[in-house]
């Protein structure tokens, strides 16, 4: 069972570390770059915001407010990240370059 866990946590992790690389070094073509950035876009952040959703609605089943509030500005954030960099279609969209 650990064994499972760990595969299906460091797998993604490790796909995560070689996509950053890649996609820092610059070793692909521009319009490749932009694809995978868009594609990463468009899991990671989603994915954030709703993990943290499923916390925040198990923190509020347990009555635990501060942790729901705490929770709800995460995803506040990241959902406005989520939407420059939809717009930007770059990453990280406060760190583009000019």
């Amino acid at each position: 069972m650990t064994q499972a866990i760990l595969f299906t946590a460091l797998v993604p992790l490790a796909l995560l570390l070689v996509l950053g690389f890649v996609l820092l070094s610059g070793r692909m073509s521009e319009t490749v770059r932009r694809r995978v950035e868009l594609g990463l876009i468009l899991i990671a952040y989603p994915a954030f915001i709703l993990t943290w959703a499923w916390q925040a609605w198990e923190y509020q089943q347990e009555g635990d407010w501060f942790m729901v509030s705490i929770m709800l500005v995460l995803i506040g954030s990241f959902a406005v990240q989520f939407v420059l960099a939809l717009r930007t279609r770059t990453l990280f969209p406060r760190f583009r370059k000019a």
